[in-house]
């Protein structure tokens, strides 16, 4: 039985089916995980000017990607709401479902059928693989990247019509701006030409039509490459390639194909199975099957089933960036990659389904029924999933509980749950289970070593920041506080060591030349004071606390004039900033 339903009456459905999956996302806060470097501790989306939305652009990397319409999204959000989570979590459900629309649109003009449209929409819009693209503040280039992306390839399908060159030039605009906000939107031209191919468009003259899509894919390409060089996510090929990457690239697609029927695990986190004299275990192997499984399937599909030729086409160059044949980050496996890849599965799973029910509908009208039932069922319980996920959201201690429930032997999950955990002997207690299922893991002494400073247990602060800089003698937060350690402690000549080896070791950090300021200024030496005060503004000019303790500075000097122009700075920055008002009353009033 055919819907007699018109598009809005679908686009409405799919928004009111959003909303009530994503309810509880909405009521979610902040985590830990790069929510803190991407939006609150980033000085970059604190302010929209022309010069600030400039810096967004030039600067080469945060996190290990450029992704500048992405974090101009955020300034928006941020210049208007501030760090209210919800704000954030509601803009990442509204794009989510601008999305929903867009691959509603694009199936339907690709396909020609409104009712296979719908359902691969609904399933793009339910499916709890997508939830951590929506549920996760910092995985909103996700969502953009898609947007822009299915909005230029809305556009080619009627570019295809009518060889109109501004639409053509508007689809470039769309590829750009989808390049901008994610680094993966790279595989648009070869999608471009898998569309070809279902439309029957392929030609020389089609083909030459993709070249400058091409080419600024590689460009794009060799940015987010090095920028994940850069943050230490990648390393140079003849580093990280190994045999065993071509296990765990097709271990990794083989649960992706699982996961897609039976979204079992839900987690943020996937990790790396642990390795015995560094040979995987047994079952990796077996998943090299799958590689003449998928080529059996495609030869076969290519003549006779071109919208299962699509659909898998589709979903392998989606997820091709990311199956880690070349290894980045510390995941076997994300779900938010199969964000846009699944939807060519959608449409796989839509079509066949569509066939066979048409042809059980004729002979066997009572197993028509059942496998109707079965199909609604599936969807129920994958909307039901979701809904309930999304609660692993809530909080960084929510999120890491869930991992660390998925993969109890795992280190990196009581790190990352210890790093938000107020009380700091529960802290204290992760990071030391964290150390011993991983004793190479220094950023959790390091850490460890932070709370026992703040119960004054120096002793073994000392000992857990020592511990980290044995392992890792360049790593720049240990040296930093170990020279608070020794400032605290009246040893200056050992804090300024320790100062000494964070800025060798990174002289771009703004904290480390503050600290070592803030030590001049204890040992009466102004002069050195002001110049690493200066040289940490230089750096970052987004933090009150550097402005106020250059402003004590100038006023020991006798600089009242440059003093209270500090102080005014840090208030506009902090306007609860009592230390600036409490000089600004006593020294200005």
């Amino acid at each position: 039985m055919r819907f007699a339903l018109k598009s809005y009456h679908y686009i409405l459905i799919l928004a009111i089916i959003n909303a009530f999956t994503f309810y509880q996302a909405s009521l979610n806060d902040w985590v830990n995980w790069d929510d803190h470097n991407y939006i609150l501790n980033n000085y970059l989306i604190h302010g929209i000017s022309f010069s600030g939305i400039l810096d967004i652009f030039k600067t080469p990397q945060v996190m290990g990607n450029y992704h500048p319409v992405t974090l101009l999204s955020y300034a928006l959000e941020y210049e208007f709401a501030g760090p209210n989570a919800r704000v954030f979590h509601v803009t990442n459900i509204i794009l989510h479902t601008i999305n929903s629309v867009l691959v509603f649109v694009f199936i339907r003009r690709l396909l020609g059928n409104k009712e296979w449209a719908f359902f691969v929409a609904l399933l793009f819009a339910i499916h709890p693989m997508h939830l951590e693209s929506v549920a996760w503040i910092s995985a909103r280039k996700d969502l953009l990247f898609t947007m822009f992306m299915f909005s230029g390839l809305i556009l080619y399908v009627k570019y295809m019509e009518n060889k109109n060159w501004n639409t053509y030039l508007l689809i470039f605009v769309f590829f750009m701006l989808s390049l901008l906000s994610k680094g993966m939107a790279i595989v648009f031209p070869a999608l471009l030409i898998l569309t070809d191919y279902l439309k029957g468009n392929i030609s020389k003259k089609n083909s030459f039509e993709k070249i400058p899509f091409f080419a600024l894919a590689i460009i794009f390409l060799w940015i987010g490459v090095k920028a994940q060089r850069t943050d230490g996510a990648m390393l140079p090929v003849s580093e990280s390639f190994t045999l065993n990457n071509l296990f765990f690239s097709n271990y990794g697609l083989l649960i992706y194909f699982v996961k897609f029927f039976v979204p079992y695990n839900i987690s943020a986190f996937h990790p790396y199975p642990g390795l015995d004299h560094n040979v995987i275990p047994r079952y990796f192997y077996y998943s090299i099957i799958l590689i003449p499984v998928l080529i059996y399937i495609l030869v076969k599909s290519f003549k006779k089933m071109p919208v299962v030729f699509f659909g898998f086409s589709f979903f392998l160059i989606s997820i091709a960036p990311v199956i880690q044949f070349f290894p980045f980050g510390k995941a076997l496996y994300a779900e938010r990659y199969t964000y846009v890849s699944y939807i060519g599965l959608f449409v796989v799973l839509v079509y066949v389904f569509s066939r066979v029910y048409s042809k059980i509908s004729q002979k066997y009208v009572l197993f028509k029924s059942v496998v109707a039932q079965i199909g609604v069922f599936w969807l129920g319980i994958l909307a039901y999933i979701t809904f309930t996920s999304a609660q692993y959201w809530e909080n960084s201690d929510t999120l890491w509980t869930n991992v660390i429930e998925k993969y109890p032997n795992h280190y990196f999950a009581y790190g990352n749950r210890a790093n938000d955990e107020p009380d700091p002997q529960k802290a204290i207690t992760d990071y030391t289970k964290c150390i011993d299922l991983n004793p190479g893991f220094y950023e959790a002494y390091n850490n460890r070593g932070l709370k026992y400073y703040q119960l004054r247990d120096f002793e073994k602060a000392l000992q857990d920041f020592n511990k980290t800089l044995e392992i890792n003698p360049k790593y720049v937060k240990a040296n930093i506080n170990l020279g608070m350690l020794y400032t605290n402690a009246g040893k200056n000549q050992e804090a300024l060591q320790a100062f000494n080896r964070a800025i060798q070791s990174d002289s771009g950090n703004e904290l480390a030349y503050f600290n070592r300021g803030a030590l001049f200024l204890i040992m009466n030496d102004m002069n050195r004071a002001l110049d690493d005060f200066n040289r940490a503004i230089e750096i970052n000019q987004n933090v009150h606390q550097f402005y106020e303790e250059r402003g004590r500075t100038y006023l020991i000097l006798n600089k009242k004039r440059l003093a209270k122009k500090d102080f005014e700075t840090a208030l506009k920055l902090n306007p609860d900033s009592q230390k600036s008002k409490k000089f600004i009353e006593e020294f200005f009033d």
